[in-house]
């Protein structure tokens, strides 16, 4: 049947663009290198360049953060927020008793409820700023301070 009022008309695919060569002898084009990965190990968070996680302080790993369950269970302090390795037991800074990450973090946040957020934050070791919401510096992992 033709096309009309009651048939529609065929839908038919977008042509596609013959793929351009390049001129005789010219060299090939390569595409430009992939963006460095570092990843937490912590909390998984991606950073496009080295240095320290800007959530936790954790040293940042080379490589894309790695899919599926974590099989290290990471420590975290309920008084400041900061991130530590496995086999800590205790802030150094606080002195507290370290829990696994999620329940660390977790308390570190309630603690905070009904505290405004500065807009900025900056590094009291190398002066470097930062929006409000990051909490350790991604040069040297100190811990931010409110900027004044």
């Amino acid at each position: 049947p033709a096309p009309g009022p009651t048939t529609p008309a065929p839908v038919l695919p977008e042509p596609k663009a013959a793929p351009v060569a390049a001129p005789a002898g010219a060299a090939p084009v390569a595409a430009p290198p992939a963006a460095p990965v570092w990843h937490c190990a912590a909390c998984r968070r991606q950073y496009a360049a080295a240095g320290f996680c800007g959530d936790d302080g954790l040293s940042l790993l080379a490589g894309p953060a790695p899919t599926g369950a974590k099989t290290v269970i990471y420590a975290a302090c309920p008084k400041c927020g900061r991130g530590y390795s496995p086999e800590s037991k205790f802030c150094p800074v606080d002195h507290e008793l370290l829990q696994p990450y999620g329940l660390g973090m977790n308390s570190y946040r309630a603690g905070l409820k009904g505290r405004p957020e500065p807009l900025e934050r900056s590094c009291p070791k190398c002066g470097a700023s930062y929006p409000g919401s990051q909490r350790f510096c991604s040069r040297d992992g100190e811990q931010l301070v409110p900027a004044r």
